[in-house]
């Protein structure tokens, strides 16, 4: 092994002097040094030298002579040493060498822990005496075998991942030279790029002058000859191999007064190019080929120039380095689409934020949005560069270009095209249709901005559409300079339909809203969904021709129009809201978000002073709670709410909608503050119950749940306290003691309709409603006696739990109750803040009944919160369903964590006008007093304590009624009873046990287990209710409980195969499954042994003829209870002659990368021809999709999309050397999981998942704007 004397440069930096470990470090110099130096080390201080080793050094020596005192010596990889201290520099450093002797000797080497590399060291050399030492440093390198050899192959990209955002371009130009372009960031963040000529000196290239500019303007402004270049300092790069190399560089003084600091890039490749084979063969990778790799610049613009790398046939990498409008360095680019000879980098990057040098950190980088620009090629030395950039770039007209260099071992003139073409086909459903007056201007326009203009669709119907507040102001856009906030349509709907409308990408900028009229009269909207929510919904009362109308009534963009089938529940609407919502006068209830300090007079202070300024006059709560306000004249006028609507259609004229309307406005106002969480209107509630005559006790409920019997296993439920929320509850002999008065309240704000004197108090008697004729229908106590009625005394009538304890919580006045009356009733009964003042836990219940209901699209914030707060504390809540006899949501009983109890008559059929849906829980007898079917003589109702107040004093009778108020008291009865048989009996438990059908007895005949729409998981049996608390109290674990998830399947037009998991929620085991669907073109495949795990579901289309189909999947467990998985599909989606869906844009994807890189378009009526030529051999993806809000994006939220062959199943498209004819694939009018997850927020564009595609989706290739 021969020793030979390598290149050694040396820097003075940071010398100081070591006054009590401590070291300064002042500026620095640099020079060259020959093989045997001698340097002058001050008194206590320290020298730092480098060296870059070649890729073959094996062993480094650093030897001292010629010393009179302590010398020591450390080595560092890349960077200066730049400690402070002995120590720090010792913590830096991987070799030293720190004996007490003089003349000290370093040695290291490769292989070893920490090990030798190539490129840059750094070598400290400490004088750790008091005097100055002139001494000599030698160096010497051993080395094993060749050097790597550079060639042409080492042009590509390098960078260092762990400081990502930054990089070098290499270009081998051949002649023994290279050019390197490095992009950067300045030390205080703005970019910067140095440029220079290198010369190949074995395997490193040595650039001894790096060239920063200053001073180019971008576009029309640059002048050439302003353009000041600065040498900046050094650079050499070091290889080890084809894909590992040092970059090392070195500012001059100049530079590092300006901040710059030494460092050195640990770089890898991240391009190659193919073709040129580096020695030992190319990295694995991309790769770059084709002629037109290069550098290209116009020499009118000298100091600007484009970099060019082509990744493959139909992809290429683009850099521009430039200058902003300022003149500082500017640089931008990425990776884009080769099409038709052009390169189009229509999403271009600017990054910024970074610091150089060694406290580089990429997460200070910010990428931003650019523009676009596309470079399009000639021929082999001549181009054309346009732009459109965003400010204060701007546009960058025509200008053209030529090599500036090429690629050594490649062809300048090898780009070539493809000879073959695709052609393929795609068909919309016969109903699909679009919104006629689109963002996009290449597609055909119909507008629908009034009811003379009304746009006819069919019934069903998904119409994807877009509309916007204002002018966009967006070039290229169809309504860039003139607004579309209206878009009517005409259609015939059926009782029951649902009207919906998904707002893409919903944000609190982007606000639409739904409105119905009838034909024929449009002076008032029959209905209107006006939240603030992503989902806005309206179910049609009567059959009939209405006109449609969607109002972007802020922002602007996509949405997805449908009118269901009919028939299926509607779910809560997030952030429902309507100018006909059933309201108590002008109030509203907020939440401030900011939590309340001191004591409570300051708090409600400040809930006073923050409302005032808004307009809003204080009537009740305070600050960390919600608060009660009325709105003022002030309010009104500052929502800006306008009578007439935008312009172009009124919305309302009658006075009191008019009004209602500015109420609806201020709450869309306040919900867009960020100091509120929550506001709402003060909505109005109403028991669920009607009056009747009164009659004879005759309790022919109580054995349709089979009390007697549980009765004789937990005869009472003797200090279970059970709230009831209603009109409060009067002091009938049946109830006797047991009515804890002392721990009710009066929350019945309102005096007029509290008809008690006064407002709220703490006498939570019920003074009567005077609602039946001449007597009051005392709701209440009819509930509170259902529950906890005296028995076995001989005397009237029995409850359900005797021996339990009533709170009254009174929130329901004569006029029913205001949504802020019964937030404060479940903020009482969980013990929080409330306008009682009251929050001890002494008025704490085991149960709460809640008989009322408001017609709302959601559960509030607030309300939500206050039954997880009660729920928390052990408290069961049970409401009931509503008698709307309809599946639309209803607050509370669809409030999270809520018992909803539907009703059944004498014979175990639902009641007719018991609610159903999605959020009934359980089923109870309500009653029927239309009828006397079990033949007794009395109407069918359920018998319980009311009063007689149409005589003074009032009298304690009995009457019939019926409800689901009458029901709920029901299951709350039997839950006391079960907490009395188990006191440790949780809300969880309760709801474990109902799911898993131990509560329940069947009443559809699909187990007690599986949960239906009309009666949930089935009748409540107090016996098995008892039975299972006892159980429970035992000790026996939860039974298993059977869960799919997800519940819902959605085959779209083209899928044939889909899947859910079958998981058990409970304890106990479930078993084997059996497994059923109720349609024959269904077909199950369960996962290894039949039970819990992921199962298949297969559908077979054939013979099916065009229309929506849906299924339902039901597994039964012997032990584990059962669920049920609802399918919907599509057949005849590919159907000639079908729907139109607007202009649909094709583009051809690359297969490996994900990017478009080709596109066709077409309009026509149902079926869409496209064809894509000139193509090369290779593997090809298909998406089609429309752009209506004219973002460049297809497939987006809100836009139609098809996927060749199905969005199930993407398939790959192999072009080899003939042309390909592909089969047709359908399109859906709106892309798969746009309406269906409208009720959460939508986040980032959509694109089928299943694709290779950019987070972002897919961007059209071409936009018309830069063509």
């Amino acid at each position: 092994m021969k020793r030979i004397l390598s290149l050694l440069g040396l820097v003075l930096l940071w010398p100081a002097l070591l006054a009590a470990q401590d070291l300064a470090r002042p500026a620095a110099a640099a020079h060259a040094l020959g093989q045997k130096t001698s340097l002058t080390v001050p008194a206590s201080s320290y020298l730092s030298v480098y060296v870059d080793l070649r890729s073959n050094t094996q062993q480094a020596r650093f030897a001292v002579t010629g010393s009179s005192g302590n010398i020591d010596l450390m080595l560092k990889r890349g960077v200066p040493h730049r400690g402070s201290s002995v120590q720090a520099l010792l913590a830096e450093s991987a070799f030293s060498a720190t004996t007490a002797a003089g003349d000290e000797v370093l040695l290291a080497q490769r292989g070893g822990t920490p090990t030798l590399t190539a490129g840059r060291w750094w070598l400290a050399v400490l004088n750790l005496s008091a005097s100055p030492q002139t001494i000599d440093l030698q160096f010497a390198e051993a080395q094993a075998g060749a050097a790597y050899a550079l060639g042409a192959g080492q042009s590509g990209t390098w960078y260092q991942p762990e400081k990502n955002y930054q990089g070098i371009f290499l270009e081998m130009i051949g002649g023994g030279s290279a050019l390197a372009v490095w992009f950067t960031y300045q030390p205080d963040g703005r970019q910067a790029f140095f440029t220079a000529v290198g010369s190949v000196d074995g395997d490193r290239i040595v650039f001894p002058a790096l060239t920063k500019t200053r001073g180019g303007r971008f576009g029309a402004a640059f002048d050439p000859a302003a353009v000041v270049r600065e040498d900046w300092g050094s650079l050499v790069f070091t290889f080890e191999s084809c894909g590992v190399g040092y970059a090392s560089y070195l500012p001059n003084a100049a530079a590092a007064a300006q901040g710059w600091a030494a460092e050195q890039l640990n770089a890898q490749r991240l391009t190659s190019v193919a073709g040129i084979a580096c020695p030992g063969g190319p990295p694995a990778g991309k790769y770059l080929h084709g002629g037109i790799s290069g550098a290209w610049y116009d020499p009118a613009r000298d100091g600007e120039g484009w970099l060019v790398e082509v990744l493959g046939a139909n992809l290429g990498l683009v850099y521009w380095f430039s200058y902003t409008p300022t003149g500082e360095q500017a640089w931008f680019g990425g990776v884009a689409p080769i099409v038709d000879g052009s390169i189009l980098v229509d999403a271009a990057l600017r990054p910024t934020g970074g610091r150089f040098g060694p406290d580089y950190d990429p997460a200070q980088v910010t990428l931003e949005p650019w523009g676009a620009f596309r470079i399009t090629i000639a021929d082999c030395q001549h181009a054309l560069v346009r732009a459109e950039a965003v400010a204060p770039f701007g546009s960058f007209a025509n200008v053209s270009v030529q090599r500036l260099t090429s690629l050594a071992g490649s062809n300048p003139c090898a780009f070539t095209v493809g000879t073959r073409q695709i052609a393929a086909s795609a068909s919309a459903a016969a109903a699909a249709a679009v919104d006629g007056d689109v963002n996009d201007p290449n597609t055909a326009l119909a507008a629908n901005n009034d009811f003379a203009q009304a746009q006819a669709l069919a019934n069903p119907a998904v119409v994807p559409g877009y509309a916007t507040q204002a002018p966009t102001g967006q070039t290229g856009d169809r309504f860039a300079s003139a607004a579309d906030p209206f878009d009517v349509y005409r259609v015939t709907i059926g009782a029951g339909q649902a009207v919906k409308l998904a707002i893409a990408e919903h944000s609190s900028a982007r606000d639409f809203d739904l409105y119905l009229y009838a034909v024929g009269n449009t002076a008032n909207p029959l209905a209107a969904s006006e939240g603030t929510g992503p989902l806005e919904q309206i179910v049609v009362a009567a059959s009939g021709d209405y006109y449609v109308v969607v109002r972007a009534f802020a922002g602007s963009g996509n949405y997805v129009l449908t009118v269901d089938s009919g028939g299926t529940a509607q779910a809560a609407v997030p952030g429902a809201l309507s100018s006909f919502d059933k309201v108590v006068g002008d109030e509203l209830v907020v939440v401030w978000r900011d939590p309340g300090v001191g004591k409570e007079a300051a708090d409600r202070g400040s809930a006073k002073s923050r409302g005032s300024l808004l307009g809003l006059k204080w009537l009740a709560g305070a600050i960390g709670r919600p608060v009660l306000y009325a709105l003022g004249p002030e309010a009104l006028q500052k929502s800006g709410a306008d009578a007439a609507g935008d312009a172009g259609l009124r919305l309302y004229q009658d006075p009191e909608l008019l009004r209602a309307y500015q109420r609806v406005r201020v709450v869309k106002a306040l919900r867009a503050r960020a100091d509120v969480r929550s506001v709402d209107l003060n909505a109005r509630g109403e028991s669920h119950a009607a009056p009747n005559d009164p009659g004879y006790p005759f309790q022919w409920h109580y054995p349709k749940i089979q009390l007697p019997q549980a009765l004789d296993l937990q005869p009472n439920a003797n200090g279970v306290r059970v709230a009831v929320i209603d009109s409060g509850v009067a002091p009938h002999p049946e109830l006797g003691a047991g009515v804890r008065y002392d721990l009710g309240f009066d929350f019945v704000a309102d005096p007029t309709g509290a008809r008690d004197g006064d407002g709220i108090d703490a006498d939570a008697d019920d003074p009567g409603d005077r609602k039946a004729g001449n007597r009051s229908t005392f709701h209440g106590t009819h509930v509170a006696g259902t529950i906890a009625a005296l028995s076995n005394n001989a005397v009237g009538l029995a409850g359900v739990a005797p021996g339990a304890q009533i709170v009254p919580i009174r929130g329901i006045g004569s006029d029913g109750i205001a949504a802020y009356d019964a937030l404060q009733t479940l903020l009482y009964l969980a013990g929080l803040p409330n306008d009682s003042g009251r929050t001890s836990p002494t008025a704490q219940a085991a149960v709460v009944n809640l008989s009322l209901g408001f017609r709302q699209s959601e559960c509030p914030g607030p309300i939500a919160d206050a039954f997880a707060a009660a729920r928390a504390r052990g408290v069961i809540p049970i409401a009931s369903a509503g008698n709307d006899n309809n599946a639309n949501f209803a607050w509370p009983a669809g409030c999270p964590g809520v018992v909803s109890v539907s009703a059944t008559d004498v014979i175990d059929q639902r009641a007719p006008y018991s609610s159903f849906g999605p959020n009934v829980d359980v089923a109870a007898p309500g009653g029927d007093v239309s009828v006397d079917r079990n033949a007794d003589g009395y109407a069918d109702g359920v018998l319980s304590t009311t009063f007689n107040d149409s005589v003074a004093p009032r009298e304690a009778d009995y009457q019939f009624k019926n409800g689901t108020s009458m029901a709920a008291p029901h299951v709350a009865g039997v839950a006391a009873l079960m907490k009395a048989a188990h006191p440790g009996l949780t809300p969880e438990q309760f709801d474990q046990a109902l799911m898993s059908g131990a509560l329940t007895v069947d009443l559809a005949g699909n187990g007690a287990s599986v949960r239906d729409d009309l009666f949930g998981y089935g009748l409540i049996d107090a016996v098995k209710a008892v039975t299972e608390a006892r159980r429970l109290a035992g000790g026996a674990a939860t039974p298993g409980v059977l869960v799919a998830q997800p519940t819902a399947l959605e085959l779209g037009s083209t899928a044939n195969q889909a899947q859910f998991d079958l998981v058990n929620a409970g304890q106990g085991a479930i078993g084997a499954v059996q497994a059923s669907a109720n349609q024959p073109w269904v077909s199950l495949v369960p996962p290894a042994g039949g039970g819990a795990g992921r199962w298949t579901v297969n559908v077979n289309r054939s013979g099916l003829v065009p229309a929506q189909y849906r299924a339902e999947i039901v597994l039964n467990s012997v032990s584990g209870g059962s669920a049920r998985v609802q399918l919907g599909m599509r057949v005849g989606e590919v159907a000639a002659g079908g729907g139109k869906l607007g202009r649909i844009y094709a583009l051809l994807i690359d297969a490996a990368t994900g990017m478009p890189i080709d596109q066709a378009d077409a309009e026509t009526a149902g079926n869409y021809a496209f064809v894509f030529a000139n193509r090369l051999p290779g593997t090809y993806l298909l998406a089609a999709g429309s752009d209506l809000d004219n973002d460049g994006y297809i497939c987006d939220a809100g836009e139609s999309c098809g996927i060749y062959p199905s969005f199930a199943l993407p398939g790959a498209i192999v072009l080899g050397a003939s042309d390909l004819v592909l089969e047709p694939f359908g399109l859906v009018a709106d892309s798969p999981g746009v309406l269906s997850g409208a009720a959460a927020a939508h986040a980032g564009k959509h694109a089928p998942a299943l694709l290779p595609a950019p987070a972002g989706g897919w961007r059209r290739p071409h936009r018309a704007h830069i063509h």
